[in-house]
């Protein structure tokens, strides 16, 4: 419970920061790179969480990672956090961040899960349907899961959508038994 008030409040402070220095946006891009290697890049998460490098070489490490990359505020934020001994918080800052930040500009986040890659045209389609029916502004995850034969299942929210084949068939298989 700790890390969860100790992350909030990071974060909160930081896109507090942001928009008083109106680097807002930058900020938002910066904690999406720094979420997206947080899941990509294992070894770097484990860095951030191992006691045994001392904080000082984290930040060294962070800044040679970082510099140039990411916008200055950022930077020293992340650097902030890791001299106060909180850098294995920065992923789930990073993620409470974004979700202050789709909160503010009224971002809903759908997962789209579909059979193949869906077309540009075709997720164009999906967020203005979307857009209109819950009026905000849509952001589309896609997944890719083959064992849905066809169609697709839209969740958002705690609302689901389910037009899929594999769903078809299950509802006409308990039909005939």
């Amino acid at each position: 419970m700790k890390n969860s008030r100790a992350t909030t409040r990071y974060a909160k402070a930081f896109y507090q920061f942001s928009v008083e220095e109106k680097v807002l946006k930058e900020a938002y891009n910066d904690m999406t790179s720094l979420k997206e290697l947080c899941e990509i890049n294992k070894d770097f998460l484990m860095l951030l969480k191992t006691p045994i490098v001392n904080t000082e070489r984290k930040i060294e490490i962070l800044k040679k990672i970082f510099t140039g990359k990411l916008n200055k505020a950022t930077l020293s934020f992340i650097c902030s956090v890791a001299n106060s001994k909180r850098e294995s918080l920065l992923s789930a800052i990073a993620i409470k961040f974004i979700s202050f930040y789709k909160k503010h500009n009224n971002i809903s986040t759908a997962t789209v899960v579909t059979a193949a890659s869906l077309s540009k045209e075709t997720k164009r389609e999906i967020i203005m349907l979307i857009e209109r029916t819950n009026n905000t502004n849509v952001e589309i995850e896609e997944v890719v899961n083959e064992e849905i034969i066809g169609g697709l299942i839209i969740n958002m929210g705690d609302k689901q959508i389910d037009a899929s084949i594999s769903n078809k068939i299950k509802k006409i298989r308990k039909q005939f038994t």
